[in-house]
């Protein structure tokens, strides 16, 4: 999911498939519309929905930027990045 991701750091207001992880991430009607792949009519409503809600397109785009800014940020990564050297040298250890 990474394009999603980086599309909503840019506040795009997301759409997008029940794939890839997404739903682990984003919530849907909070912080994306998700849609069923191949449902054309659910894609179309999608748009259709941003287009007639602005409020909505606006805090959809706040609120996906929001999450993604806060697990995928440096801070984030590098937490995440020494909690796993560390188990992994205790693995390794305990060999």
């Amino acid at each position: 999911p990474y394009a999603t991701l980086e599309a909503s750091l840019l506040n795009n207001a997301i759409i997008t498939t029940r794939a890839g992880g997404i739903e682990e991430i984003f919530t849907n009607q909070k912080e994306c519309l998700l849609t069923d792949f191949g449902n054309e009519q659910q894609l179309a409503d999608c748009f259709a929905t941003l287009y007639n809600n602005k409020d909505l397109k606006i805090n959809i785009a706040y609120n996906a930027k929001k999450v993604t800014s806060e697990l995928f940020s440096l801070d984030m990564m590098e937490t995440k990045m020494t909690i796993f050297q560390f188990y992994k040298k205790n693995i390794n250890r305990n060999k």
